[in-house]
């Protein structure tokens, strides 16, 4: 999974892309359209943890599993 933080530009690169294939303006076309500017910089920091896959429906009853015994803070 990624974690993403941006600044006030990705707003511009975001109205600068086109929609993807399947009609929807995609994080990664406005990462890349801002990344090939040289006024933009990112950094990319690595982080080695367990991720849980939410990506279909049958991923659910796993996630939930792996969850249940944890503690929720608000």
């Amino acid at each position: 999974m990624n974690c993403r933080k941006f600044g006030p530009k990705i707003f511009q690169a975001c109205r600068s892309i086109t929609p993807s294939p399947r009609g929807e303006l995609e994080i990664t076309d406005a990462v890349q359209y801002a990344m090939d500017r040289p006024e933009e910089k990112f950094r990319v920091l690595k982080f080695e943890a367990g991720v849980l896959n939410l990506s279909c429906g049958s991923d659910i009853a796993p996630v939930a599993a792996r969850l249940a015994e944890t503690a929720v803070v608000l």
